[in-house]
């Protein structure tokens, strides 16, 4: 037994210097442990591997997906969850995000929602983020014209879908496709051409070409 008081003194401070350190020592340890088990791990990153779709009307520029408007589309990837989203590109070049219509493992089913254009496509989720993009290719359709008879040099009307801004009609007995006066997301506004001959008509678009429609050509007044 330590009878020196100067000695104990000295001990005590030791001890309670080695205990203060011990307890640091194990705080910083439950710390470490309880941020490595508490802190949710990051969401892997949302991936579109592909795009299964092929226009049911037409035919698309180049090989790859393509699709009509209203088309239903399933687009293939990881990363997300059911609150996925679709993010497709409209006439006017913005975006915006589409709610698919079945969302299945590590696919989504998608109906192609009316005035997008070829554009990439891509899948949002609101908390892994967004993936890379895929193009699809956007094929136009026609529904009808007006007048189904006309003359060279009078305003026809083609309305249908898949239309975009740099659409263009080709005509029969005409070399150069008509670029329209007036374009619309389901309306084309132009003068048939000169040299038109009664035949098909084909809308044409960087998605691809409409399946073609006939016109009939009436003879120019005074012929």
């Amino acid at each position: 037994m330590i009878s020196n008081p100067a000695i104990s003194a000295a001990i005590g401070r030791k001890s309670v210097r080695f205990l203060g350190l011990v307890a640091i020592i194990a705080t910083l340890g439950i710390c470490a442990y309880a941020g490595g088990q508490g802190t949710p791990a990051r969401p892997a990153a949302v991936v579109l591997n592909s795009i299964k779709a092929k226009a049911q009307s037409g035919r698309a520029a180049k090989s790859g997906p393509s699709a009509n408007i209203g088309q239903r589309i399933r687009l293939n990837g990881s990363g997300f969850d059911d609150n996925v989203s679709v993010q497709f590109t409209g006439f006017a070049d913005s975006t915006w995000l589409v709610r698919p219509l079945e969302v299945k493992n590590r696919r989504v089913d998608v109906a192609v929602p009316a005035q997008v254009v070829t554009a990439p496509v891509k899948l949002s989720d609101p908390e892994a983020g967004t993936s890379n993009g895929l193009t699809l290719q956007i094929v136009p359709v026609i529904e009808s014209v007006t007048p189904a008879s006309i003359a060279p040099g009078g305003r026809l009307l083609i309305d249908g879908s898949g239309f975009a801004r740099d659409a263009q009609v080709t005509f029969k007995g005409v070399t150069a496709p008509v670029t329209p006066t007036v374009v619309s997301p389901t309306r084309l506004d132009l003068v048939v051409p000169a040299g038109a001959k009664t035949g098909k008509i084909v809308v044409v678009t960087a998605g691809g070409k409409s399946k073609a429609v006939k016109l009939t050509i009436e003879a120019a007044a005074g012929q």
